[in-house]
């Protein structure tokens, strides 16, 4: 009896020739039974279908409490605080990290209430240069 080892690219038999270099930079398909697959496909159709229902068609944005205005490359730019206390930044995505780390008490899971998300907001206003626009409820 030959023992055989299924590894991540391809079965593996003792005796048998080694793949050259350039055969092992193709990693072949792994064969998964038939009742896998269609689990599998099952699950994925599930997962497209939640995340559609969550975020698919009328994608709603939680409620602003202002926006800080600054320059960047010579263009104005907004970096939104949402309701919550967490920061956008639709121009710098990447922005929107530190703003969270900096400038936001959900972020730090501290209490959340108008004034103080007030505060951050001119903090982040004063770190970015910028100007506070705070949108009338």
């Amino acid at each position: 009896m030959t023992a055989t080892f299924v590894l991540l690219d391809r079965e593996f038999k003792p005796g048998l020739p080694q793949r050259t270099a350039r055969e092992r930079n193709k990693p072949e398909l792994l064969r998964l039974p038939p009742e896998i697959v269609s689990v599998a496909r099952r699950v994925s159709a599930l997962a497209e279908e939640i995340d559609h229902g969550l975020y698919g068609g009328d994608e709603v944005t939680p409620a602003m409490i202002g926006k800080v205005i600054f320059q960047y490359k010579l263009n104005a730019v907004e970096a939104v605080m949402d309701e919550d206390g967490s920061w956008r930044c639709d121009a710098i995505p990447c922005l929107a990290r530190p703003l969270n780390v900096l400038y936001s008490r959900a972020f730090h899971r501290l209490p959340l209430d108008r004034a103080r998300l007030l505060d951050d907001l001119h903090s982040a206003a004063s770190w970015l240069h910028g100007e506070v626009r705070i949108e009338a409820n």
